[in-house]
């Protein structure tokens, strides 16, 4: 098992999904450059998030590989983290059961 595998389930706060997916879309469009160097820097090798309904409510869970060393200070970063806790409220991490890869 990857023990460099990081994950966490958050709620979107209340009328938060459209700042959401708009900053998820601005990350993997007009600042994925950045984000990647941003990502290289923090020995990141992969990072996504799903989104998903349950009762009425939007999840999200996030997943980080690498060595997912502290993000840089830059204005992207910072950025980044107000968004994500105007938009989350932290609910759960996660455990991987399987990782299977051929």
């Amino acid at each position: 098992m990857n023990k460099n595998m990081k994950m966490r389930v958050y709620k979107v706060k209340e009328g938060k999904l459209d700042k959401l997916r708009d900053w998820t879309n601005k990350l993997s469009g007009v600042y994925r450059k950045e984000v990647l160097e941003s990502l290289r820097e923090e020995m990141v090798e992969r990072e996504f998030i799903a989104i998903f309904e349950m009762n009425d409510n939007y999840y999200v869970f996030g997943f980080m590989d690498g060595e997912c060393l502290p993000a840089t200070d830059t204005d992207l970063n910072r950025s980044h983290k107000d968004i994500m806790k105007e938009c989350l409220e932290p609910v759960s991490g996660a455990e991987v059961l399987y990782d299977l890869k051929v």
